[in-house]
């Protein structure tokens, strides 16, 4: 194990639909994270990225135990009393802290339970904190105070360490500090949404420029995504898949081979294993996704749930009815794609490859929830 630092940042609602780098096939768009994608031209992403769930509950065991929310969300369920071997509990083996920061009241969203169940010790959240002025008036710190909390935090921790932290401000009702809405006005009377983006955005720079004095800065991989998608208006957004794209983004300052783009399907619960692996950990372990990393032509898919299950492709979207335990529909996997059902034109060979790649993934997760078999024995 190469004992470098993880950081894995999984920003509240920050769809890749509000980013420049992510959409350069539109004419005069600027997006609204200029931070991000200075970042994103120095790190390792794709243009097809994926969460694996809706919700923001959904997004913790994915991103942190490489377990995806489908016909129900795993940290509601029966099931979450499983025993699970999460980032947090497989690094610490390793001699690795670990720490989780999220700026709303303690126990919101069940936050602290899930990191718990992952295997992360340390939670840090309003009332470590402590300052009431700071905080927004309904879902909690604002972003810039408390990722300057968290970057306080970062700078204690024993090395190596992993560290995961969940903003909050950009979201319903949409709302920025007052000290911020000159900086970010609405001058096109758009979505309240884009002023909250730039906000954390800018948040996010102001971060990175304290960090980057730190002696851990450059022996650490970061790791930032979203938990789900917000606000749309851009059609290829609008749609099956669309509703489910969120950057994924692999950044390490100290190495600059690991920087580009592909089309390369990635998904929330591919995290887990790609850290591993970048890590050099080759210990056995359970996980519903992939190492992104690996060089072999393995054809990559995403699997999420939609009323039915969708895998996807960088060339196609398969719907896979559960009721009637078939495909019934097939679009091509691209911005004006998702609205004609294929499936009588694709190639019988590979309509029974994913509809057992489908079933296979269902009778695993199934039997895995089932038998509490979450753990690599």
């Amino acid at each position: 194990l190469n004992e470098k630092n993880v950081v894995i940042i999984i920003l509240e609602s920050m769809a890749s639909e509000y980013y420049k780098f992510y959409n350069k096939d539109i004419n005069e768009y600027s997006g609204y994270t200029p931070f991000l994608d200075s970042l994103l031209e120095k790190s390792y992403t794709s243009y097809n990225c994926f969460t694996n769930g809706r919700k923001s509950i959904d997004a913790i065991p994915a991103v942190l135990a490489s377990i995806p929310a489908v016909q129900f969300n795993f940290s509601l369920s029966k099931y979450c009393t499983n025993k699970i071997a999460g980032i947090g509990e497989l690094l610490e083996r390793e001699g690795y802290s670990t720490s989780f920061y999220h700026g709303a009241p303690n126990g919101s969203m069940g936050f602290e339970s899930m990191a718990k169940l992952c295997g992360i010790d340390n939670y840090f959240g309003m009332n470590e904190y402590g300052k009431r002025k700071d905080f927004d008036g309904l879902w909690g710190v604002w972003d810039h105070k408390f990722l300057e909390f968290y970057a306080e935090g970062l700078e204690k921790m024993e090395e190596p360490f992993i560290s995961s932290i969940f903003t909050i401000t950009s979201h319903h009702p949409y709302k920025i500090p007052k000290s911020h809405e000159k900086m970010f006005p609405n001058k096109r009377n758009e979505h309240p949404m884009y002023s909250c983006v730039q906000y954390t955005d800018y948040a996010l720079k102001i971060f990175f420029d304290k960090i980057k004095k730190s002696s851990w800065y450059n022996n650490t991989l970061f790791v930032i995504t979203a938990d789900h998608t917000n606000y749309s208006r851009i059609d290829k957004y609008k749609s099956n898949i669309g509703i489910f794209r969120v950057p994924i983004i692999f950044f390490d300052p100290s190495n600059p081979e690991l920087k580009g783009v592909t089309n390369k399907v990635m998904q929330h619960i591919d995290i887990l294993p790609s850290i591993l692996y970048y890590l050099g950990y080759n210990k056995p372990f359970i996980a519903f996704g992939e190492n992104i990393f690996l060089k072999d032509n393995t054809i990559r898919f995403a699997i999420n749930y939609n009323n039915n299950f969708q895998l996807i492709s960088d060339k196609y979207v398969f719907i896979y009815n559960p009721e009637k335990k078939q495909i019934t529909n097939v679009f091509l996997n691209k911005e004006k794609g998702i609205k004609k059902n294929i499936l009588d034109k694709v190639n019988k060979q590979e309509l029974i490859i994913a509809e057992n790649r489908i079933k296979g993934f269902i009778q695993q997760y199934n039997n895995r929830m089932i038998t509490n078999n979450l753990i690599y024995k």
